[in-house]
């Protein structure tokens, strides 16, 4: 299958986000009649028209059954979120006559909730448009806060249980757009709170609905050019605080606490506490600078050390002070702070909380095991629990590569940064807005301006766009459009060189990574003959990987599948305890059914195998396949479970799949011998 057909998949999916784009930004054309700005109006309903009709096309491209590999979707969101700022970027260009690119700039500044903007006097600005910078960042804050958390959902480490929400789809991006809806009135309820806090400092009712949605969302546009020290109200500055830090903070935190009226997921937050000892050591070092290097009194050195702090740390980008005036240790401290960012599953940006936590018990645990025998094994300790090894070895392999990603971004993006500089600055200051620009941080030290080179606009757009989206869906996007993707088998589990049978199995590419449509020629010659839909065969095969990657509770699992022929396997087999399945609806026992996943799950850890008919229901579990094995060969190493599945194969027309407790494998026969063996860690 090639990437345009996988692409169809997920293709009615991101119309659908379309369309919810294109009924959302309907509401900023309110503004137009409260300032009576309707020139405007061709320009901006352009945006909604052109989200609705973008959504109407997609939805009516021939949705295929099934999901999309991983990278298909990662390519899926990044071009969702450039698309945006394409659009986004229409009423700058119209209604406000700035450049294509400068429109552009501004609008993807607004999606990502970064806050560089190419506006130099907002005031000079129609009403409607800098509304309309404002309501993208909000929308663009609630579109992360889904991101992330979807992203999380499907982690093998964070157990996913914290981050698993009702109407949870196994789908990423239908999934995604669930998280959306759910966390849409905790979002408003919060965007709610902050208005009526900041109401409370005295600052115009407008003035406070921008500030609002912009804190909340951690975007930091201003519609003043001086931004909040244009009010200069040290109480508006000590109330942003919380409110920064309230949309820097997991947001399932507050879907527990208002939803589920739960306080249990806040006081056991390692990212919430991570977040306040860092607030607190970044104002006790900044104002301690404030006081010793630049000589300031020592309230304003307090308040603007904690403003900025929380506003680096949170990348909300408000500034209540200019940055020339400080020492240049002082903003190399911004700098790691922004570089570091607020929590995952928040509005914040950075490389979050989660992965430097997930990336110091990582550095910790490997120089443990340096310091003892290979032959002890060094437990992972994660959230209270123990980890298995092989399940810790991927997850910090893979935080480790975003980070790495990050960092290698950054450096050639400060190269080419000083290349094309066409003012002197210093290289501190341009990497400080390289960081600024890729953890979508938005404060400033006069070095982004309209009087850019035309690349280094083109450069913040894409470090923008790809740092607000942990640069691997950009990178997966940009292979695929340059045609340097991998080959369609990267996706593919290992194939482990199976010892010779008395067959030959048939040479065949290994199958597809759980959930995605396979139609090579192994699996064809696998079922045929059979009464198994290829469906099925994908279900069980993907249920087989997620219980050999993650076993139960922190142990690895073995277990058994039996697909096809049921009436025969039944009748050659017998229950070894009750049949956890029998009596249950149909419907109910559909081995394709996402809510079926976790009991699955936790019934590997019985004796016996599962028993699923050709097409999809669980006929049983726990069930002691009686037939004479001495029939059957199977490879050197292999167990009794091996045996007893490859003999039923040889009695049946059923297809089997064998979960190894030990070695992460996972093995496939049929008419009694291994076809495929495939190493799933």
């Amino acid at each position: 299958m090639d990437r345009i057909e996988y692409f169809s998949i997920i293709a009615g999916e991101m119309g659908e986000i379309f369309t919810l784009l294109g009924l959302l930004t309907c509401i900023p054309l309110l503004v137009i009649p409260v300032f009576g700005e309707w020139h405007l109006f061709f320009a901006m309903a352009l945006v909604p028209v052109i989200f609705l009709l973008l959504g109407r096309l997609m939805v009516r491209i021939h949705p295929r059954t099934g999901e999309s590999r991983l990278s298909i979707v990662l390519a899926a969101v990044a071009l969702v979120w450039f698309s945006s700022a394409a659009v986004g970027a229409i009423p700058f260009a119209l209604g406000a006559g700035m450049p294509v690119t400068d429109s552009l700039f501004e609008a993807m500044s607004g999606w990502t909730c970064t806050g560089l903007t190419m506006i130099v006097i907002p005031e000079t600005m129609p009403s409607t448009l800098l509304f309309w910078r404002t309501f993208m960042q909000w929308i663009g804050g609630i579109g992360m806060v889904a991101f992330t958390i979807s992203i999380l959902s499907r982690s093998s480490l964070t157990g996913a249980r914290f981050f698993r929400l009702e109407e949870e789809s196994e789908a990423f991006i239908p999934n995604l757009i669930s998280i959306g809806r759910q966390m849409g009135p905790v979002y408003l309820a919060l965007t709610g709170a902050a208005l009526a806090v900041i109401l409370l400092s005295g600052v115009p009712p407008w003035d406070a609905v921008n500030l609002a949605m912009t804190a909340i969302s951690t975007g930091g546009f201003s519609i003043h050019a001086a931004g909040i020290s244009y009010y200069q109200n040290p109480l508006l500055e000590y109330l942003l605080v919380p409110v920064m830090l309230a949309g820097s903070l997991p947001f399932m935190i507050y879907y527990f606490l208002f939803r589920k009226r739960q306080l249990s997921p806040l006081l056991h937050s390692s990212q919430a506490r991570l977040l306040l000892v860092l607030v607190a050591a970044g104002t006790l070092i900044v104002g301690l600078d404030l006081l010793t290097i630049t000589g300031s009194e020592l309230e304003p050195a307090i308040r603007h050390a904690l403003f900025m702090t929380v506003s680096a740390l949170t990348t909300t980008g408000f500034q209540n002070v200019s940055l020339q005036l400080w020492a240049s240790v002082s903003m190399i401290l911004l700098m790691i702070l922004m570089t570091i960012g607020g929590s995952s599953g928040s509005a914040s940006g950075g490389i979050k909380l989660y992965r430097v936590l997930l990336g110091y018990r990582g550095v910790i645990w490997w120089l443990k095991r340096i310091f003892v025998s290979p032959r002890i094994l060094v437990p992972f300790h994660w959230e209270g629990r123990d980890v298995p090894n092989a399940v810790a070895e991927n997850e910090v392999r893979n935080n480790m590569l975003v980070i790495t990603l990050y960092l290698l971004t950054g450096a050639v993006a400060m190269i080419v940064a000083l290349h094309f500089s066409t003012v002197f600055f210093e290289s501190s200051t341009v990497l400080f807005e390289v960081v600024s620009a890729m953890s979508s941080g938005g404060i400033t030290t006069g070095f982004v301006s309209p009087q850019m080179h035309e690349v280094l606009k083109w450069l913040f757009i894409v470090l923008m766009w790809a740092g607000r989206l942990e640069i691997v869906p950009v990178i997966v996007l940009a292979m695929g459009l340059a045609n340097i993707a991998f080959p369609d088998d990267t996706g593919h589990l290992a194939e482990v060189p199976a010892e010779k049978t008395r067959e030959k199995a048939p040479a065949a590419p290994a199958p597809a990574a759980p959930g995605e449509p396979d139609e090579s020629a192994w699996v064809r010659d696998l079922l045929a003959g059979s009464d198994v839909d290829l469906r099925v065969f994908e279900a069980v095969f993907r249920i087989a990987v997620e219980i050999s990657r993650e076993g139960r509770e922190g142990k690895p699992v073995g277990t058994a599948f039996i697909v096809g022929d049921s009436p025969e396997v039944l009748a050659r087999s017998r229950q070894l305890i009750l049949n956890p399945f029998e009596g249950h609806p149909r419907e109910a026992r559909m081995i394709e059914n996402p809510d079926l996943s976790e009991n699955i799950k936790e019934f590997a850890l019985l004796d016996g195998a599962f028993v699923v008919s050709g097409n999809g229901i669980i006929e049983a579990a726990g069930r002691y396949i009686t037939i004479d094995t001495s029939g059957v060969r199977i490879p050197k190493g292999l167990g009794t479970r091996h045996g007893s599945v490859a003999g039923i194969t040889l009695a049946t027309q059923a297809v089997g799949l064998v979960v190894s407790q030990s070695g992460g494998r996972i093995s496939v026969f049929r008419n009694g011998r291994m076809v495929k063996q495939f190493a799933t860690l």
